[in-house]
């Protein structure tokens, strides 16, 4: 947090923004205005900061803090197991990855329907390796593409599955019981009225 507040005191497009969205009245505003009040927000502040960032560059105590965060939030990502049959490895890296895949091996949880690759396939391990799935899928846009590491998934998984490529997955299986109920009860419903 120091260096946080050293660098909103250098970067007064930051400390803007920071007074901006940690004002009071704008967080009530943000939270109470619905979908609409928040986009609106959003969009105010991507203005401040493409307007005033273009005029000039960004301080390196900025980008600093901004790097630190990231390497925060990251070692902080959830990472979790659902049923034996989803691995989601969220936003892991390196170590972190590491020691998840480790904890995974030591416990004999090496196969897995599906696993949602780590930090939207931008990263691998060697342990990762000893893990395998039908699906590894990576949740991947335009900005990240160049970074996918393909042959990981190819190693794993029978399908490796790109979502710039192949369009979003929707996985049901996992809510089966919900979604079996629910669509009994409506073709029921159709072919009754047939």
């Amino acid at each position: 947090m120091e260096l946080f507040d050293k660098a909103r005191k250098k970067d007064p497009i930051l400390d803007e923004v920071y007074k901006k969205l940690y004002n009071k009245q704008s967080i009530n505003e943000y939270f109470n205005e619905g979908e609409y009040g928040r986009n609106i927000q959003r969009k105010n502040n991507v203005k401040i900061l493409k307007e005033k960032s273009i005029k000039k560059r960004i301080p390196s105590i900025t980008e600093e803090v901004n790097r630190s965060l990231r390497n925060i939030f990251n070692k902080l990502s959830l990472a979790f197991r659902y049923d034996g049959n989803l691995l989601f490895l969220g936003d892991l890296e390196g170590e972190q990855l590491g020691i998840i895949c480790r904890e995974l091996i030591s416990k004999n949880y090496l196969n897995y329907e599906i696993i949602i690759a780590p930090h939207h396939g931008t990263h691998k391990s060697k342990l990762l390796e000893k893990l395998s799935s039908v699906y590894y899928v990576s949740s991947v846009g335009k900005n990240l593409i160049k970074s996918v590491k393909y042959d990981i998934g190819k190693r794993i998984s029978s399908i490796s599955w790109v979502t710039i490529f192949n369009g979003d997955m929707v996985i049901l299986k996992f809510f089966s019981k919900f979604f079996s109920r629910f669509f009994k009860k409506l073709f029921s419903r159709e072919i009754k009225k047939f």
